[in-house]
């Protein structure tokens, strides 16, 4: 694509739209797959504890090698879009054989079913790091106007909200509480997350002067980027807070079972909620409650700045879950959120 030949619209919204598959198909992952294994599937909870482990080192392994392979790939289509329309749709597949293990494995719940687990969460993380590492990179390389960024950063939040919904609300509703259901749930949402994939490749694209940059060493690219004191403290402040936000998020399961006590259909306005109806507005409040304060968060990060409204955030957003400690039913949980 030349350089001086500007992205049409459509292409703009086409391209953020993979922010809903990206939100969609993580946000399940963290908030469910836990709990599938150990509460439904039977695993033990030690078991997946060392998974995690193992996991974490894992994504701290393939993260920068990702970066690596892309920055390093030379094709008449560029470096980006070959990795993103090779791993799509192998990812979409993974993502819906995680949560459909073979029954075999089931009954057993003991160390196959922990293989099992284990290899297709280490391969989602694989395949979802290349697809949507190379897709973030698109965005500064393919839209270097800041009008524009701004445009398809607006859009890249509205579709990113809608999958966070989507991945945490609609699961529950979908498994059923048993989640005997789940493997319909698995279709829908692995067909959604690569449909919008697909959709977001169709409004890529990649700019000449991109495709032959010359790229770094690997130990060369690892240093330039811890060189600087500022992205430190920042990459473990952030490491923090991602920390905090996953173990709230796998945790939720858990707490809306097991300490608000939702086993039984509660009535709400005259209508009678299952527990997967409300684990999902339990989940869901916390989505709806953050759209009007959008709008004020970002009108006092321009007065504040940056630095200052992402501190008082944490501050306010750890103050505002120890409710969490008092809550023990339905009714208190979501005000809670």
């Amino acid at each position: 694509m030349n350089s001086r030949r500007t992205l049409r619209y459509g292409h703009k919204v086409l391209y953020a739209s993979g922010s809903l598959a990206v939100a969609l198909s993580y946000q399940a992952f963290g908030t469910y797959i836990q709990f599938l294994y150990i509460d439904i599937l039977g695993l033990k909870a030690a078991l997946v504890g060392v998974g995690w482990a193992i996991y974490g080192v894992w994504n701290a392994i393939n993260d920068p090698l990702a970066g690596y392979w892309s920055d390093r790939t030379r094709t008449r289509w560029g470096r980006r879009i070959p990795w993103i329309a090779a791993f799509f749709v192998p990812l979409t597949l993974t993502f819906y054989l995680l949560w459909v293990p073979p029954s075999p494995l089931v009954e057993g719940a003991g160390i196959p079913l922990f293989v099992y687990f284990m290899g297709m969460v280490l391969l989602f993380d694989l395949l979802w790091t290349i697809v949507v590492m190379n897709w973030t990179a698109l965005f500064p390389e393919m839209i270097p106007e800041e009008k524009d960024r701004a445009t398809v950063s607006a859009w890249r939040q509205v579709f990113s909200l809608l999958g966070l919904m989507v991945g945490v609300a609609l699961p529950p509703i979908l498994a059923g509480e048993d989640w005997s259901g789940r493997g319909t749930m698995a279709v829908l949402l692995a067909v959604v997350t690569g449909l919008f994939f697909g959709l977001s490749l169709l409004g890529s694209r990649e700019k000449r002067e991109f495709r032959h940059e010359p790229a770094l060493d690997f130990r060369e690219a690892l240093r330039a980027t811890l060189a600087h004191s500022d992205f430190r403290y920042f990459l473990g402040a952030n490491l923090s807070k991602e920390f905090i936000y996953s173990m709230l998020t796998a945790t939720v399961p858990f707490y809306t079972k097991y300490a608000l006590g939702l086993r039984e259909p509660v009535s709400l306005l005259g209508m009678s909620l299952d527990v997967g109806f409300q684990t999902s507005i339990f989940l869901g409040a916390a989505f709806i409650a953050a759209l009007p304060a959008m709008p004020i968060w970002s009108a006092y990060a321009k007065r504040v700045g940056g630095r200052r409204a992402w501190m008082t955030a944490c501050w306010s957003f750890g103050i505002a879950s120890l409710l969490l400690l008092f809550t023990d039913d339905f009714y208190a949980g979501v005000a809670s959120t």
